[in-house]
């Protein structure tokens, strides 16, 4: 389930960090406006999957929302490290050390993150919604994957 949830964020870091790469208004206007689509797709997803009430709603989201923004900004600084010990001609095998530890510590941190969260959903969901809320992060990622998938393949 991480390494489908680590595929998943990987990708949107890359086309997030793409995208921005632009300096037009547009084109940050088209991720914003992806991203958000995004956001609303999964949260719908998640709601049907788990039998979200209104209620659950508006108090599960915002957090979710948080952790994702720090899952993704944990994979964001290890990206940065890695594209900069690869842009650095004069790197060091400890600048490579501390890059890789960095990369490594990704999969740890989101574990932190995730538990941590668990904690505060396990106030907003019942035993039983915690467990399809598991479960509806997997297929949503696989859902993801599929769709890319197929659309890598009508492109060719």
């Amino acid at each position: 389930m991480i390494k489908l949830k680590n595929i998943l964020v990987i990708a949107l870091l890359m086309t997030s960090m793409a995208l921005a790469a632009r300096d037009n208004n547009s084109d940050n206007d088209r991720q914003n406006k992806w991203m958000n689509e995004y956001r609303e797709y999964k949260q719908e997803f998640l709601s049907k999957e788990v039998d979200l009430t209104p209620s659950q709603k508006s108090e599960f989201f915002p957090l979710y929302n948080e952790m994702e923004q720090e899952i993704f900004n944990v994979n964001l600084e290890a990206r940065k490290a890695e594209q900069t010990i690869s842009q650095k001609d004069d790197a060091s095998n400890n600048d490579y050390l501390e890059a890789a530890k960095l990369m490594v510590d990704v999969k740890t941190k989101e574990a932190r993150i995730e538990t941590e969260y668990f904690e505060k959903f396990a106030k907003i969901l019942d035993s039983r919604q915690l467990f399809l809320l598991k479960r509806a992060e997997t297929r949503f990622s696989r859902n993801m994957l599929q769709h890319h998938k197929e659309a890598s393949r009508r492109t060719r």
